[in-house]
């Protein structure tokens, strides 16, 4: 016994040893990964999302939910009948189709309520133009875009005149376009491989602006620029290579309508150029929640159904549920009846007979049969005092009582019963005056 209690302390003690050892092992095989490698992120561009192709203001959208701004984009004119609560901003890429004069009012309206519109007119102005068109959402403002190679004066408050460090714009013309892009060698060599193809320097201009102690470089597309009409606008960006400005904002009620040359700079291509996607934020840093209108058509049927599929699924099975609820008599192969062989002709009067019974209760049917009784009777018992048949006569002609005969001449039918009877007096009736006859 005392040597089988040694054998299995021995065995215990090399199972703890090979444990131990174990992870010994184990503790220093990490310690020396952790020590050799270490946790990095790196950033793979792909081509674009399907989303990102549908939607060009998704990386916009993006962008503010980084900065802690609620945004959502969506497509459709519902947001522009049905506005979001006021406080809101709401950004239209691009003005399609138009709007009553009734819906224009309740965004002017929305916008006095305190909403901020970001828009750009809806077609450029040529010289001889001077209206925008009452389908523009912005021509109640005055505000007109037109081409750069017009000349045309925008007396807004320019930055350049003004002292307040978040008004100041000024121009950078030495500026290249390239200069503030990735240093990153890939990218000077994807700048480098596409630069034949690549707009001219003097196709964009490069605003410097600072906003609320934030510098922002902001290019624009130097070929068109805004004209402002008899309101003059609370803040502007202007250009120093011809006479308009590239934004305009104009303090409406509690709310602000923000006219822009054109919101391109916004969308997913562009926006993480310079500063635009600060300018954006910037733009909506007062307002709740941003919604983004990327498209105003409306979506097709398939996209439509696509995007309530939960929903037309439900409807759709409840419709199939509901017709087979309606046809749960019919299932199956329709009964055929042979129409050559000859029919029961007691099925014909019974049938005939349960019409006229749904009819008026053979009302038709019993006045013709008393008709010739009661010509008949009307010969024989008629009291020339009253012009009626006496029934006591005809009582004591007929054989019969005197309340078969009323029964027989003037009895009401109500039920089934009744009309038996009615039918058998009248019967008697008639009988008895046929044998008389003869």
């Amino acid at each position: 016994m005392a040597v089988q209690m040694r054998v299995k302390i021995q065995i215990n003690r090399i199972q703890v040893l090979i444990t131990l050892g174990v992870l010994l092992v184990s503790a220093c095989a990490l310690l020396w990964f952790l020590n050799n490698y270490e946790r990095k992120e790196y950033e793979i561009r792909t081509n674009l999302s399907p989303e990102a192709r549908q939607n060009p203001l998704l990386a916009a959208t993006l962008f503010l939910q980084q900065m802690g701004i609620t945004a959502e984009s969506h497509r459709g004119r519902d947001l522009l009948v049905n506005l979001p609560p006021a406080g809101d901003a709401l950004v239209i890429f691009k003005q399609s189709g138009a709007l009553s004069p009734t819906q224009l009012d309740t965004m002017y309206e929305w916008i006095k309520a305190g909403g901020h519109l970001i828009i750009t007119p809806k077609r450029v102005l040529s010289d001889t133009q001077d209206e925008a068109g009452d389908d523009d959402i912005v021509s109640r403002l005055g505000v007109k875009l037109r081409y750069s190679d017009s000349n045309s004066d925008c007396s807004c408050d320019s930055e350049n005149d003004s002292e307040d460090d978040d008004n100041i714009t000024e121009v950078l013309d030495d500026t290249p376009v390239t200069e503030e892009k990735s240093e990153n060698p890939e990218s000077e060599s994807a700048l480098e491989a596409t630069e034949p193809d690549a707009p001219e320097e003097n196709d964009f201009e490069i605003v410097s602006a600072e906003l609320s102690g934030l510098h922002l470089n902001i290019e624009f597309a130097n070929y068109t620029y805004l004209e402002e009409g008899e309101l003059d606008p609370d803040f502007c960006l202007v250009s120093a290579k011809h006479d308009g400005a590239y934004l305009m904002q104009y303090i409406y009620g509690r709310g602000k309508i923000s006219v822009l040359t054109d919101n391109a700079i916004f969308t997913n291509s562009e926006l993480e150029d310079t500063g635009h996607g600060y300018l954006l934020g910037w733009l909506v840093k007062d307002n709740p929640k941003v919604w983004l209108l990327y498209s105003n058509n409306v979506m097709g049927v398939f996209a439509l159904v696509y995007k309530n599929l939960p929903r037309f699924l439900v409807s759709l099975t409840g419709f199939i549920l509901f017709c087979l609820w309606m046809c749960q008599y019919r299932i199956g192969p329709v009964g055929r009846y042979d129409t050559q062989g000859r029919r029961n002709v007691l099925a014909h009067i019974d049938g005939i007979g349960q019409f006229n019974w749904s009819l008026d209760r053979a009302a038709t049917l019993l006045a013709r049969t008393r008709e010739p009784v009661i010509a008949y009777w009307t010969q024989r018992a008629l009291n020339k005092t009253s012009g009626k048949i006496d029934i006591e006569k005809v009582a004591d002609l007929s054989g019969m009582e005197q309340q078969q005969v009323t029964t027989a001449l003037y009895g009401k039918v109500e039920t089934e019963q009744d009309l038996i009877m009615v039918c058998l007096c009248l019967q008697n009736l008639r009988h008895v005056g046929t044998i008389k006859s003869e």
